[in-house]
């Protein structure tokens, strides 16, 4: 256990710096997104039935000067769709929202929910996973020996890193997820998986194959 725990701490530099540069370009979203919320809460007017597949902020002289806040892969209200026929991407999202101004769905996707949602894509904020089999799991004793992700059975491993705990290395990127103790029965390989977990860093250990802009992730309580 003390080795698990000093591996963790060759986390933390990372984490911290993280965290000194995201901090405040999120102070800097709320009020920003709250403006251009309201930008397009007037442009959404002249919508009617269809509307741009991905939502983003208003260029400035053509270029976007907000790229940092938006979101490319969701849009900044979360729900990527053009025709009100077609099926929303993420169908939790879309009912629980379904009946809140535009405003409100765009401030508290980019200001709070997502916030700064490209940065992923920024080199040092995001990064990029060529093989999962090169990733580095570690885990507490007398759980799992400690092995690449590569050498689990593919089953098992989807089903353990939903709570962990493990520390997963990617180079100098880390990982880590553990439950609350108290929060989860284990009977050998068998665990009920309920209660909240830590999890922080890069979503290494989320990956099953080669990806990129990979988002890092901070729930200290985040529920299953």
């Amino acid at each position: 256990m003390i080795r698990f725990i000093l591996r963790t701490l060759l986390g933390v530099p990372g984490w911290l710096l993280y965290f000194a540069i995201m901090l405040p370009l999120q102070v800097i979203g709320f009020p920003l997104v709250a403006v251009l919320a309201a930008l397009i809460q007037w442009q959404s007017r002249r919508w009617g039935h269809v509307r741009p597949g991905i939502l983003q902020f208003p260029k400035v002289f053509g270029v976007r000067l907000f790229y940092l806040w938006e979101n490319d892969e969701d849009g900044v209200d979360g729900d990527p769709w053009s025709d009100a026929s077609d099926e929303p991407k993420n169908p939790d999202w879309f009912e629980a929202t379904q009946n809140w101004s535009v405003w409100r769905k765009v401030f508290v996707w980019s200001a709070w929910r997502n916030s700064v949602g490209n940065a992923r894509r920024l080199p040092f904020l995001g990064m990029n996973l060529r093989d999962p089999k090169d990733v580095v799991i570690r885990v507490p004793p007398n759980w799992i020996d400690g092995k690449p992700s590569g050498v689990w059975p593919d089953d098992y491993w989807k089903e353990y890193r939903k709570l962990g705990p493990y520390l997963a290395r990617y180079g100098w990127r880390f990982e880590l997820r553990f439950p609350w103790w108290g929060l989860i029965k284990r009977e050998g390989r068998n665990r009920t998986l309920t209660g909240r977990y830590f999890w922080i860093g890069w979503r290494i250990a989320q990956q099953d194959t080669p990806n990129t802009n990979i988002g890092f992730a901070f729930q200290p309580w985040a529920k299953l």
